[in-house]
């Protein structure tokens, strides 16, 4: 039961969060309280209540050895050079029941924390930075308590694409939509690995309508916020909306990493985007795309031909089946026939205007378009800082219930978020292995741990440990070599020196 302190410290934990970051309540990435529903279905779970759901989860599902194990980056072993003092000052947020937040707990075991989750199933958990002290005692240590470190952190949100997507909007996500955040993994994932050599890099689904980034190289995490902003500046291309049309911060001129994520977005647009978000089937959408041709001749006279030439998909059939088939090459959706002819029409425009200069603005229209249609919208103040609170994977979305799992970056198109196992489900399958297996209740405790095994979540468990947390400990283990070894070599040099 809560004791009465611990009731105090909470009350006065969510007074510090909403001081700290200037927000109203539940103003942390991705639970910020939305006015948009969630569908009927997912408005409410039925059947058993989410906290006893939830409080199952952290007892047989949830990952914490391999959470503790990724947040401890070595520091957690008996190597000579660990930090025993690592773990206890990362700091995690807990979300109780009423939207209280509990920051600044910390632990110094997997055992101390997978009991402090069973304990107050928190419906989320924020992952924050490692600090100077432990964040617990941070009144002890005043203006000494900082943040050292923390993992490099992108947030890309379905919500800053509605007017564009034509399939929903608000909390909605589907399959249809899906492909703006594929193609952004892609363009931004690629951008991490080669142009700033990182290698440990982890893609999440929130949950509900975005996925989270975090990069877990070492020389990532040690990143001042100056840098971060620095990081996600350049990432950026898109700096804005204003009278419904994307300001996008490229020249004439494109840089090669622009040059490169072209290559990606056209891809991603011709097959993807035009057919599943039909963007130049109906008037509404297809007027606003033609506002990024600077000729406004050839605008008029390509929204006439467009709005004689009827709506809906050519040849016949609904959105869905029409896209379906195009990506199959049975025949092509309406919308990529008329970006064919835009193309077309704009080119030969260009070629007629007697100034080179407006020839390659009129040209390079078509560019800004793919750009402003398809290029990845982050919300860049989730990189800047290294004290932002971001969820943790393998957390439960508590408006859909669904899990927050990774996504493997070089599949990320074949990812569908409907197919995302949720609380209820897993629950309902842990309950019937131990039903079918005739497990005795000691037999049920001891396979707890480990729960997730036999269940929808296995997958993706198996694939962070594989994928994300083996080849991150053997990076964080070399590290722990080299400073071990610096440590030997200075000692050697000051017995030398005293020696002499």
């Amino acid at each position: 039961m809560e004791t009465a302190t611990e009731r105090q410290d909470a009350k006065r934990a969510k007074t510090e969060h909403q001081a700290a970051e200037g927000a109203e309540p539940m103003a942390v990435d991705d639970a910020v309280q939305q006015k948009d529903a969630a569908p009927p279905e997912q408005q409410q779970q039925t059947g058993p209540s989410m906290r006893f759901l939830m409080t199952q989860y952290y007892k047989k599902l949830f990952p914490v050895q391999q959470m503790f194990k990724w947040l401890c980056y070595g520091n957690d072993s008996s190597h000579a050079a660990a930090d025993g003092s690592f773990s206890s000052r990362r700091e995690l947020c807990f979300t109780l029941e009423g939207d209280i937040f509990v920051r600044y707990q910390s632990y110094k075991s997997w055992t101390d924390l997978a009991t402090d989750l069973a304990r107050k199933v928190p419906s989320k958990i924020d992952i924050g930075p490692v600090y100077t002290h432990d964040p617990r005692q941070r009144a002890k240590y005043a203006k000494d308590f900082k943040p050292v470190q923390r993992e490099l952190v992108i947030d890309i949100d379905m919500t800053d694409y509605d007017e564009l997507r034509t399939c929903g909007s608000g909390g909605h996500i589907c399959s249809r939509c899906w492909p703006f955040i594929a193609v952004a993994i892609q363009v931004l994932d690629t951008a991490l690995r080669e142009d700033f050599g990182f290698q440990h890099i982890l893609w999440v689904y929130s949950g509900r309508r975005g996925v989270h980034c975090w990069v877990a190289d070492e020389g990532a995490r040690l990143l001042a916020d100056d840098v971060r902003a620095s990081v996600v500046g350049y990432l950026s291309v898109i700096r804005g909306v204003e009278g419904g049309m994307a300001k996008l911060g490229m020249g004439m001129v494109k840089h090669p990493a622009l040059e490169r994520a072209e290559r990606l977005l056209r891809s991603a647009w011709r097959q993807h985007l035009l057919p599943e978000q039909c963007l130049l089937d109906e008037p509404q959408h297809y007027n606003a795309l033609l506002q990024y041709i600077p000729d406004e001749e050839l605008r008029s006279s390509l929204a006439a031909k467009w709005a004689k030439g009827g709506q809906g998909i050519v040849p016949g059939g609904n959105r869905r089946a029409s896209a379906a088939a195009a990506a199959a090459g049975d025949s092509v959706s309406l919308s990529v026939r008329r970006w064919d002819e835009l193309e077309k029409a704009v080119k030969e425009q260009a070629s007629r205007l007697p100034s080179g200069k407006a020839a390659k603005a009129l040209e390079k229209s078509l560019d800004d378009i793919i750009f402003a249609y398809s290029y990845p919208r982050l919300d860049v103040e989730v990189t800047k800082k290294m004290n932002h609170l971001l969820k943790a994977p393998f957390c439960v979305h508590p408006k859909t219930g669904k899990v927050c799992v990774p996504i493997d970056p070089e599949a990320a198109w074949d990812f569908d978020p409907d197919d995302v196992p949720t609380v209820q489900q897993l629950v309902q399958e842990i309950n019937e292995q131990q039903q079918d297996a005739g497990a005795s209740p000691q037999q049920q405790q001891a396979a707890g741990a480990e729960g997730w095994r036999g269940t929808s979540l296995e997958p993706y468990i198996a694939a962070f440990a594989s994928s994300f947390l083996s080849p991150l400990a053997a990076s964080s283990k070399a590290a722990l070599n080299e400073r071990a070894q610096a440590a030997a070599a200075e000692q050697r040099t000051q017995r030398a020196d005293v020696s002499w």
